[in-house]
């Protein structure tokens, strides 16, 4: 008999209420089914507002400050970052180290100091300010799957008479979890 021809079989025979044939047992079995989702966590910066520093007029002797900038974070739900980690930039002086840098912005062979800071307290010019390296940054938040936004606090010290152009640096940033 042709399965088409079973199947009729089978449904006429439920019809007529005789049921189905019988088997001789049956078996059950379980499936198992896992998945691991590990603690993960993105950083992404925004596109930076270009900043303007006049060394002879508003920034001879006051310093440029700015936190119109920022970066997120993004942690899987429950993972707790540990550090968001600001490298050194391209450009750093000779004293610059990874706990505290001394980030300069580049035009060339002319250099032009600044400093990243994690929160206004930091942003203190003087040998009392740290900037924000593998050390002073933010205290991250446990993991939401969301993105956590954090300010990033810009000064440039007052009195750099520099020649016009413009000046660039990159910072590399990293979140340890």
């Amino acid at each position: 008999m042709a399965a088409g021809g079973l199947l009729t079989a089978c449904g006429m025979a439920i019809a007529l209420g005789q049921g189905l044939p019988a088997f001789a047992g049956s078996s059950t079995g379980t499936l198992g089914f896992s998945t691991v989702i590990p603690g993960s966590a993105t950083v992404t910066s925004q596109a930076f507002t270009a900043f303007s520093y006049d060394p002879v007029g508003a920034n001879k002797t006051t310093a440029f400050t700015n936190s119109s900038n920022s970066v997120s974070v993004t942690a899987t739900v429950g993972t707790t970052p540990i550090s968001l980690v600001l490298d050194q930039g391209l450009n750093p002086t000779g004293a610059s180290t990874a706990a505290a840098p001394a980030r300069q912005m580049a035009n060339g062979s002319n250099k032009l100091a600044y400093d990243i800071f994690s929160s206004v307290a930091n942003q203190t010019i003087g040998t009392a300010a740290v900037a924000w390296g593998t050390a002073n940054g933010p205290v991250l938040l446990t993991g939401t799957g969301n993105p956590q936004t954090y300010t990033l606090f810009v000064t440039i010290p007052a009195g750099q008479n520099l020649p016009a152009g413009t000046y660039s640096d990159t910072v590399t940033e990293t979140v340890n979890f």
